[in-house]
């Protein structure tokens, strides 16, 4: 999401509370785009400046995350299409669907479709690897993968998740709008069990290894 007139880029990587921000910030949701991508998209309009942006984006403990992403799919499936195509492929390629196979996903999408470049887009992603494991995984991507421009991460503001209420009234008085409104909490999240709760210790690696960039880059543990 980003704003021309306010110079707003906002890096909404899934599963951040993004929709909250943008929706409290923009009055709208987005669309899921790295910051490179915004770069190569400002970067061709005339009279624009990307250095004159404000760029921000939260992140999120990587097992919290992933443990999101499996339970939007499984309560969400039956509303959404895309949702719909994960849960059937998991199903089809791994047996059944559950949190272990999911996790098998994860991994099939980070060796399969994940760029070697991190300046790499989704839809450049798309034409390297296999079409369909790309453009139904790049949303559990790394965070470093979305935030990267350049080879560095170089953001105004960065917020955790895990302080999203102080952090986003941090950042309101940074980019000086209100921040009375707050945040919208999602009710399922309260309702699920601790994220650890879902991991063996096998799984538990397999995700700290995948997800390697972000515990060291935003200093991550389990």
């Amino acid at each position: 999401m980003f704003h021309l007139g306010k110079k707003l880029i906002f890096v909404h990587i899934p599963k951040t509370a993004g929709v909250s921000v943008s929706s409290c910030i923009f009055s709208k949701r987005g669309m899921h785009r790295t910051l490179h991508q915004y770069y190569c998209m400002l970067s061709k309009a005339e009279g624009v400046s990307f250095d004159e942006f404000f760029k921000f984006s939260f992140v999120r403990n990587p097992w919290d995350r992933i443990v999101s992403y499996y339970a939007m799919v499984d309560s969400y499936r039956q509303k959404s299409y895309a949702l719909a195509m994960c849960y059937n492929f998991i199903e089809d390629t791994f047996g059944s669907f559950n949190f272990d196979s999911f996790i098998d996903y994860v991994q099939l999408a980070h060796y399969r479709a994940l760029p070697v470049n991190l300046d790499c887009s989704p839809r450049d992603a798309k034409d390297m690897v296999d079409p369909f494991v790309a453009t139904m995984s790049h949303e559990l991507f790394p965070q470093t993968y979305w935030l990267t421009l350049n080879g560095v991460i170089d953001l105004d503001f960065l917020g955790r998740f895990e302080n999203v209420q102080e952090d986003f009234s941090k950042l309101c008085k940074q980019i000086k709008i209100p921040s009375h409104r707050g945040l919208y909490k999602h009710k399922m999240r309260s309702e699920r069990v601790h994220y650890s709760d879902y991991y063996n210790s096998y799984t538990r690696d397999l995700v700290g290894d995948l997800f390697k960039d972000d515990v060291e880059q935003f200093s991550y543990d389990f």
